[in-house]
């Protein structure tokens, strides 16, 4: 079998980590859109996340690349490196996918992308990409499964691709997995953590 797997938010703790340093380096909690206070069960989107510091920093003047750091200190999602174990000695063979790239983050993040698996030992992948279009990559790995937390790639993944299962990695940002059910397709099954995912694939 055959999987690919998302990089932030799946393997990566990376949007809870921004939340964090937002508050940190602002002294609040993100507003936005209306939003008074944020709460971890707001489903706010990535881009209004990553929006916030984009936005921010050139009016706060913090001379800190603040994504970059983000990247940096981020660590895995629970039972993230549990979970590639198992699928490495499930026979499984994992592909990394993600939207990280050169051209829309910032210059090196690739490299800081490999440094982060190397340093949290989440090595159990035959194929890493760097890119935000995943669905060329279900059909050129001929993958089965894919794992995701954003809701457009999963509606996009689950429609426009024969994979056999989509998991739709629950997060705050999601609305902890909600399923419109005209925009996704009958293979998208909601998973709310590692744990929940290897019991989906029977190696729980």
């Amino acid at each position: 079998m055959k999987i690919g797997i998302d990089f932030d938010g799946v393997l990566c703790n990376t949007q809870r980590t921004a939340i964090r340093y937002g508050k940190k380096y602002y002294g609040h909690e993100p507003e936005k859109e209306g939003v008074e206070n944020f709460h971890m069960d707001n489903g706010w989107t990535q881009e209004q996340i990553w929006g916030m510091f984009y936005e921010n920093i050139p009016i706060l003047n913090i001379n800190l690349d603040i994504p970059k750091l983000v990247f940096e200190k981020a660590k895995p999602v629970s039972y993230a490196l549990h979970g590639m174990i198992q699928l490495k000695k499930a026979g499984f063979e994992s592909n990394i996918i993600t939207a990280r790239n050169e051209e829309t983050n910032y210059s090196g993040v690739e490299k800081d992308t490999i440094n982060w698996l190397n340093k949290y030992e989440i090595i159990q992948y035959k194929n890493l990409v760097f890119d935000g279009n995943k669905i060329p990559y279900v059909e050129k790995f001929d993958l089965n499964y894919f794992v995701d937390d954003k809701p457009k790639n999963v509606m996009l993944l689950s429609k426009e691709t024969n994979l056999k299962k989509v998991f739709y990695f629950a997060q705050p940002w999601n609305d902890f997995g909600k399923i419109n059910s005209d925009e996704m397709g009958d293979n998208v099954v909601v998973v709310y953590n590692w744990l929940h995912l290897l019991n989906q694939l029977s190696l729980g």
